[in-house]
């Protein structure tokens, strides 16, 4: 704890960008955990209920649902009331919900339950990207976004030894109301570090300064301000909206089948809970390394001089590359060559992740991220209803093998739709009338 001056103010903190991003990253890693302890503990639930897999397809549809409705809303709720207070409201709401699962008996009662945790936890991926649009230069922005996104992965890493252990020792109750306590204790250390840059007490003047000259560096290169109300109509007249909507249409149903169909998917291949527990988190990793590698390489890119617009292309393409390879994955021979073939597709979809996250916070300013944000969640949560509520479907009466097809394509449409949608990586300027 930095001690207070004598004056009674309150020392400043070196670095603080970076201890910000930390929460965030921590705050996305408790979002996953919760996410995930339903899926880990899927097979569990199958049994006691007798779910089949289109039961399961129906419930994460529901989640989804439920996070596609608030997308806006929270969104707006971002630009409106700032990172801060917006967390603190869907930090609880997630927490106390995912507790509630502890007292859940069957279908549409977990149906329910998981279309409120959507409500709350959609929020989280549109707060982290504001926060990273006000906190860091734009040379920063794509490895923030990574290290931030990496929470996304690092929850799964976490979640299945976690909750395998908690439901072994305990039971599936229990293991629900323990991982809900992680959001509370995290609320506590929110609400002590965060305020925004202009008004923290904490902030060093070179590190406020190193933040908006580089905004001020990046407004001098863009394109003449267009003259308009910045809106949500207004954002929809630009294809570059269109564009990041895209990618992130075709992003998520790629990542909600990792999170949610890996454990039932490795115990279709006969491998028990304990195995699960011990194996399933391995592919997360791939993330994670997706995620810093994609930003640090990006980085790399821009300090040689490369332009910021062959830079996004070139990581998405090495990405779509390496994510394709999921449409071989039910060929595989053992379960074991199977995970390190999804540990590889999964590091290509962050290293595209990672990039995304630059090309929004590269074209739109940070004004407009939060609804822009809203917006892609959208078209992310509308395709990855579709494909999950097809994938339990498609499992009861065929095999995995066609879904695996369809996800190895999906991350070459985002490719696609960062070509063909936005095609230049470049500021846009907005001024109100």
């Amino acid at each position: 704890m930095i001690a207070p001056r004598p004056d009674g103010t309150k020392r400043p903190i070196a670095g603080l960008r970076w201890w910000i991003l930390a929460l965030l990253t921590t705050s996305f890693s408790i979002n996953f955990i919760d996410r995930q302890t339903f899926s880990v503990l899927a097979p569990v639930l199958r049994k006691e209920f007798d779910f089949t897999n289109t039961d399961y397809s129906i419930m994460v549809f529901c989640f989804l649902l439920g996070m596609a409705v608030m997308q806006v809303p929270i969104g707006m709720l971002f630009d409106r009331l700032g990172p801060r207070r917006t967390f603190s409201l869907i930090v609880l709401g997630w927490s106390f919900t995912t507790a509630a699962h502890a007292l859940a008996r069957g279908l549409w009662q977990f149906s329910a339950l998981r279309f409120l945790l959507g409500n709350f936890e959609c929020g989280n991926y549109s707060g982290g990207m504001k926060v990273v649009s006000q906190w860091f230069p734009a040379r920063e922005r794509a490895l923030a976004g990574g290290i931030f996104n990496s929470g996304s992965l690092i929850g799964p890493v976490i979640a299945p030894p976690l909750v395998v252990w908690l439901t072994q020792q305990f039971n599936w109750r229990f293991a629900f109301l323990a991982t809900s306590t992680l959001g509370f204790l995290w609320l506590a250390f929110w609400l002590r570090l965060f305020h925004e840059p202009r008004r923290h007490p904490r902030l060093l003047r070179s590190e406020l300064a190193l933040i908006e000259d580089q905004a001020t560096e990046a407004a001098s290169t863009a394109p003449p301000p267009v003259r308009v109300g910045v809106g949500i109509r207004t954002l929809l007249r630009y294809r570059q909206t269109w564009g990041v909507i895209l990618i992130r249409a075709f992003s998520g149903p790629f990542t909600h089948f990792y999170w949610y169909w890996l454990p039932s998917y490795l115990s279709e291949r006969g491998l028990s809970l304990t195995l699960i527990g011990l194996l399933a988190w391995i592919p997360y990793t791939g993330g994670g390394v997706g995620n810093v590698f994609g930003g640090w390489l990006a980085g790399r890119l821009l300090k040689r001089g490369v332009s910021i617009d062959r830079t996004r292309k070139f990581c998405f393409v090495l990405g779509g590359t390496l994510a394709a390879s999921s449409a071989i994955i039910p060929l595989m021979p053992s379960a074991g060559v199977a995970i390190a073939l999804i540990w590889l597709a999964i590091l290509g979809a962050n290293i595209i992740e990672a990039n995304y996250i630059g090309v929004v916070t590269d074209i739109f300013p940070g004004p407009v991220v939060g609804r822009l944000t809203g917006l892609t969640g959208i078209g992310d949560n509308i395709m990855s209803m579709t494909l999950m509520l097809i994938t339990g479907i498609v499992v009861d009466r065929f095999s995995y093998l066609p879904i695996f097809i369809a996800v190895g394509v999906i991350p070459l449409v985002e490719v696609l739709a960062l070509f063909l949608g936005v095609r230049r990586v470049g500021r846009l300027t907005f001024t109100t009338t």
